[in-house]
C-alpha cells in the first residue's frame, strides 16, 4: 500500500507587525517568515477509515486536529473516496508559534495532491490552506522566505542566500494565539517594526539591520500571557544574541552572525536547564 513520508518544516518570524484589523475581527499582519530544518515527518497512506496519530508530540482532540481538518478539507472538495491513516512523527514544540500544526497540515494537502494525482499547483491549493490557518499558506509555499501580508493569505517570496544558526529557547507553558491577540487589543499599541526594512535587510544578509528591525508587536501581550518569555529574552540577549519572539509565543529565537556565539549560548542555556534547541534557516 502506497505511504508518502512528507517533512514539515517549522518557520520563525523575524518580525511581525499588527496593522489593523478587518470588519470579520481579523487582525492584519505583515511577517517576515522563513523555515527553518526543525520539522516534523507526516506519513499519510490510504486506508478504510480516517484517523490520525501523533508520536512524541500532545494528543489533540479529532475536532481540533488541523493535519485532519486538511484531509477532510481536500475529500469534500475534491470528491476524493476512502480514508486516509496520517501518521506525525512530532518533533516542533507544540504552542511555540514555530507553526507546528500549519506545517502538518500543509504537508497534508501536498501528500493529498500526491497520493490521488490532482496535480493541483500550490497555487490552487492555496484558498484550502488559508481556510485551515493564517501560517497554513507559507508553510505549502515553495518560498523558504517571505513577506506574508493580510491575514497570512499574500506572499512577497524574500531570496535568501545565507543559511543562518539560529538558538530556540521554548519555556514550559505555551501560548494560546487568541488570547494574544484578544490581550493585545487591550494595551497599548507598541512601536511597529519596519517589516521592508526588514526583509531587505534578510535578502542582502545585512546583520546589523536584521538585528535593528527584528521585532514583534505581539510580545508584551505574550509576556503578560507567559512571564517566562520575558526572562528567556534576558537570557539570551546576555549571551551576546539577537533575540526575538516567534509568532504568538512562547519559543524565542536567538540569533548572531557568529554561529560560534550561538553554540556557546546553547551550551550555557541547557545547563541552566532550558529546553533549546539548534537549528538553521532554510534558503531552497
Amino acid at each position: 500500500m502506497n505511504e508518502l513520508c512528507l517533512p514539515a518544516h517549522a518557520k520563525i518570524n523575524w518580525g511581525l507587525a499588527v496593522c489593523g484589523r478587518r470588519p470579520d475581527g481579523y487582525h492584519l499582519l505583515r511577517s517576515v517568515m522563513q523555515k527553518i530544518d526543525l520539522a516534523d515527518r507526516v506519513y499519510i497512506r490510504p486506508d478504510g477509515v480516517d484517523s490520525c496519530c501523533m508520536e512524541a508530540g500532545p494528543s489533540v482532540a479529532p475536532a481540533d486536529n488541523i493535519a485532519l481538518k486538511a484531509w477532510l478539507a481536500m475529500k469534500k472538495k475534491y470528491g476524493l473516496s476512502g480514508g486516509l491513516s496520517i501518521r506525525i512523527e512530532k518533533r516542533i514544540p507544540a504552542g511555540a508559534g514555530l507553526g507546528g500544526g500549519s506545517a502538518d497540515a500543509a504537508a497534508v494537502l501536498l501528500g493529498v495532491n500526491r497520493l490521488f494525482a490532482l496535480s493541483l499547483s500550490w497555487e490552487e491549493l492555496a484558498g484550502t490552506a488559508l481556510s485551515l490557518g493564517a501560517d497554513v499558506p507559507f508553510c505549502l509555499s515553495p518560498h523558504s522566505a517571505a513577506l506574508a501580508e493580510g491575514i497570512g493569505e499574500a506572499l512577497t517570496p524574500i531570496p535568501v542566500a545565507k543559511s543562518w544558526r539560529l538558538l530556540l529557547v521554548k519555556p514550559p507553558q505555551g501560548v494560546n494565539t487568541k488570547a494574544a491577540f484578544a490581550l493585545y487589543d487591550t494595551l497599548p499599541q507598541p512601536p511597529r517594526p519596519d517589516m521592508d526594512a526588514l526583509a531587505s535587510a534578510l535578502a542582502n544578509g545585512e546583520t546589523a539591520a536584521i538585528a535593528a528591525h527584528a521585532g514583534n508587536m505581539l510580545e508584551a501581550a505574550a509576556c503578560r500571557l507567559t512571564p517566562e518569555i520575558h526572562i528567556v529574552k534576558q537570557a539570551l540577549q546576555a549571551a551576546g544574541l539577537t533575540a526575538f519572539m516567534s509568532g504568538s509565543g512562547s519559543a524565542v529565537a536567538g540569533w548572531a552572525a557568529d554561529a560560534r556565539q550561538v553554540e556557546a549560548a546553547a551550551v550555557s542555556l541547557r545547563q541552566s536547564g532550558w529546553q533549546v534547541w539548534q537549528t538553521r534557516t532554510l534558503t531552497a
